[in-house]
């Protein structure tokens, strides 16, 4: 199912920019239920803060792009134990990941990419099967579905917390990988990863390795999504107002790594250590 690409463009048009003073009603395609784990978006509960309202949001959506980071946030619940004071929130409470973690899922899919690689094609969906079994069990899905609006006032959201807060859709594969052969089989399990492991930090290292297993930066596997994604967010001008992404541009054999900095550089025995390349 859709997560963050075509999906993207639909959300981008038609929700984002819309008043938080306007009545919404979310759409009801059918979308992974990792969706609103992993991003906050209109119409949807963030968590246990309420109905997410969009542009009026207190981090500033019209300039973050389409979506609200949603895995690196505090339930309100805990604002007042998330601080060495525990008296509320505080500069230090930057993000409320405070150790790193390998999740299960994560070493799912490593072994799903080994055993692609291996030609196990059998072995790979069934180790993405896991993670999506996971994904489709229904209690843990988003509830609290948005039904109206008391009196016509955007700010009084009514919700349903005994249904959906949108048309989840999980399923799992079904012999797939073995029928349509390795690229196939490759391609899904990228795309698994994705989906599970959104807003996590992995993306940029994922499309880095896959760039070497698919034989190098000529038509990198990490320069095409960057740059559909780059293409995707200023394909609606205003509606993303970053200045930053505006302007982002992403250049094959150089952005791949950062640059070395040049006093380490020159601190090194006869300068052996050498800058990367394109810069």
């Amino acid at each position: 199912m859709p997560l963050l690409d075509t999906y993207q463009n639909d959300y981008i048009k038609n929700d984002q920019g819309v008043a938080a003073d306007v009545v919404f009603t979310p759409g009801n395609e059918a979308l992974d239920a990792r969706l609103d784990w992993s991003v906050g978006r209109r119409g949807i509960p963030y968590l246990d803060w309420g109905i997410c309202p969009g542009s009026a949001w207190a981090r500033d959506q019209p300039n973050g792009g389409p979506y609200l980071p949603i895995k690196n946030v505090y339930y309100k619940a805990a604002q007042s134990t998330t601080s060495d004071s525990y008296g509320g929130w505080a500069a230090n409470q930057s993000t409320s990941n405070s150790y790193n973690a390998i999740r299960f899922a994560d070493v799912l899919l490593w072994a799903a990419e080994c055993a692609v690689e291996a030609n196990q094609l059998g072995v790979a969906e069934g180790y993405v099967n896991q993670v999506r079994a996971r994904a489709a069990d229904e209690s843990g899905w988003v509830r609290g579905k948005l039904t109206g609006y008391t009196g016509g006032d955007a700010t009084k959201p009514e919700v349903d917390n005994s249904q959906f807060a949108a048309n989840y859709k999980v399923g799992l594969y079904t012999g797939q990988f073995t029928a349509n052969g390795q690229a196939y089989a490759r391609k899904a399990v990228y795309f698994e990863r994705k989906l599970e492991l959104g807003m996590e930090g992995h993306r940029f290292f994922d499309l880095s390795r896959w760039d070497a297993v698919n034989g190098g930066p000529a038509g990198s596997v990490m320069t095409t999504e960057i740059e559909k994604f780059l293409k995707n967010t200023r394909d609606f001008g205003d509606s993303f107002k970053s200045a930053v992404m505006k302007v982002a541009k992403f250049t094959s054999n150089r952005n791949e790594l950062f640059p070395i900095p040049q006093p380490q550089i020159d601190l090194s025995p006869g300068k052996k250590l050498k800058q990367n390349p394109g810069y």
